[in-house]
């Protein structure tokens, strides 16, 4: 069985096109699609607000994502974006080396944002 991402792309691509007003309204996210999809979702999900996807944490230090994030963090897209002190956040991916599980996962969490913002910076160029 083929499946086609045609329909999912050009879904995409349309969505790209759509005014911001349409996009976010006050601080309802994804204002179009919830307003198309309102008489088939839930209150609940209808009105839940937008929360970030998180990874899970890295199970130990060979593990791939925390491969990834250590190469992000260690190239020079960090020294390149605008959002955070680099010699800070290197210092804190350091530390979570040594650190127990349950505190490596909760530092791993702002590792993350600054490895989303720094790779974003590096595709897209945003600015502070």
């Amino acid at each position: 069985m083929t499946v086609s991402l045609l329909p999912l792309r050009r879904a995409a691509e349309f969505g790209a096109q759509l005014p911001v007003n349409l996009k976010i309204r006050g601080l309802k996210e994804k204002y179009v699609l919830r307003e198309a999809c309102k008489d088939l979702l839930i209150p609940e999900v209808y009105d839940r607000p937008k929360h970030p996807f998180m990874s899970p944490p890295a199970k130990a230090t060979g593990d791939a994502m925390a491969g990834f994030v250590a190469d992000t963090l260690s190239s020079s897209a960090l020294e390149d974006q605008p959002f955070y002190e680099p010699k800070a956040v290197r210092r804190l991916l350091e530390q979570t080396r040594t650190m127990e599980p349950a505190d490596r996962a909760v530092a791993e969490a702002p590792l993350l944002s600054v490895v989303s913002a720094t790779l974003m910076h590096q595709r897209f160029g945003m600015t502070a």
